[in-house]
C-alpha cells in the first residue's frame, strides 16, 4: 500500500490484524480494490505454474529501472520483466539467454497485452511504466 519514505514505505494492507480499524478485505476503496486484484492475479500465476515455484532462474536484463528474469523447469519457461520506471521502456533480450532460436514467441500470462515474436535472434517489446508483465515461452508459433 502507499507509504512515504523509510520506515513508512511499505503499509499493511488494513484488515486481518486485531487492532486494524476497518477489513479491506470485506469492503475496500477503488486503490484497495486495484491492490487486491493485482496481488491475487500473481499468486494465480505463481500457483498454476510450477516453473515459478520451482524452476532454476536466469537473469534476463537488470539496470536502475528493469529486471526480467525467466524461472524455467522441465516443462516450461515464464519470463517475468519488472519496470519501476514511470516511463514505458523497451527491451530486447537475446534467444540465446533462454536457450531457444527464432521462431519461438512469448505468450501473454499476466499484464502483458500481445505476443512477442522473436526478430533477428531477440525478444523486443514495450514494458509498461510502473508495473510488472508474465510471459510464458512458446518454442514455436502457435
Amino acid at each position: 500500500m502507499t507509504g512515504g519514505e523509510d520506515p513508512d514505505n511499505r503499509r499493511d494492507f488494513p484488515g486481518g490484524f486485531p487492532n486494524d480499524r476497518r477489513n479491506a478485505f470485506r469492503e475496500r476503496t477503488p486503490d484497495e480494490e486495484r491492490m487486491f486484484e493485482w496481488t491475487r492475479d500473481w499468486i494465480a500465476l505463481r500457483r498454476n505454474h510450477p516453473a515459478i515455484r520451482r524452476g532454476r532462474t536466469i537473469d534476463l536484463i537488470y539496470d536502475a529501472d528493469v529486471y526480467a528474469f525467466a524461472r524455467r523447469d522441465a516443462n516450461e519457461t515464464v519470463i517475468i520483466v519488472i519496470n519501476r520506471a514511470a516511463t514505458p521502456k523497451k527491451e530486447t533480450i537475446p534467444v540465446a539467454m533462454i536457450e531457444t532460436t527464432d521462431g519461438a514467441q512469448l505468450i501473454p500470462l499476466l499484464l502483458a497485452k500481445e505476443r512477442v515474436r522473436t526478430m533477428g535472434g531477440a525478444f523486443t517489446f514495450d514494458i509498461p511504466a510502473r508495473t510488472a508483465v508474465a510471459y510464458k515461452l512458446a518454442a514455436v508459433a502457435e
